[in-house]
């Protein structure tokens, strides 16, 4: 996925892939929101697939993008049939989400806190720090380490490679706000 990732960004996040390989769909469960998207689409399937598609469908599909230049049509009338498409937008999306889910639950988020704060402290050189210096730390820390915008704004630049995203911290709050299957939040 590295690799992929250093050919997304000398294209400008403009590479498209198709991973013809069982279960390639979860290859996406491998970005990092902290490096940039290996592709700014990726064509693949979610289970095993069979060598005769592949066979049948794969020439077609590149035949179709040599006569439309349309590879989401391209991709329509041909592969869509056993393999779904993933955008670096909605590889973004998911990252967020997961990232929301996961390092912003309470125990994570203090924990980082806890870090952020010590290391603040040892960046500035501040041995024995006031009381005062301390909670105005601890505040910052807590507003950098809250899900928010900010979180978007800081990973996008690197992850989607100069794109901005198509989305706001509004649509990813409408998904982190409803129940989960269990009936929890």
């Amino acid at each position: 996925m590295e690799a992929l990732g250093l050919l997304n960004t000398a294209t400008g996040n403009n590479l498209i892939c198709v991973f013809a390989l069982c279960f390639g769909l979860h290859m996406y469960t491998q970005v990092r929101l902290s490096k940039a998207v290996p592709a700014y689409m990726f064509f693949a399937p979610e289970s095993e697939i069979s060598v005769g598609f592949l066979e049948g469908q794969t020439l077609a599909f590149y035949r179709e993008i040599n006569q439309t230049g349309n590879v989401t049509t391209a991709f329509e009338s041909t592969l869509a049939g056993e393999m779904q498409s993933f955008h670096c937008q909605g590889l973004f999306f998911q990252a967020l989400l997961r990232y929301c889910r996961v390092e912003c639950t309470a125990s994570k988020r203090k924990n980082r806190q806890e870090k952020l704060v010590t290391a603040i402290l040892k960046r500035d050189r501040i041995e024995h720090p006031s009381s005062a210096q301390l909670r105005e730390i601890r505040r910052q820390v807590k507003i950098l380490t809250a899900p928010g915008q900010h979180v978007i704004e800081r990973f996008a630049p690197l992850f989607l490679i100069g794109r901005a995203p198509v989305f706001d911290y509004g649509d990813l709050r409408r998904i982190l706000d409803r129940p989960n299957r269990r009936g929890k939040r």
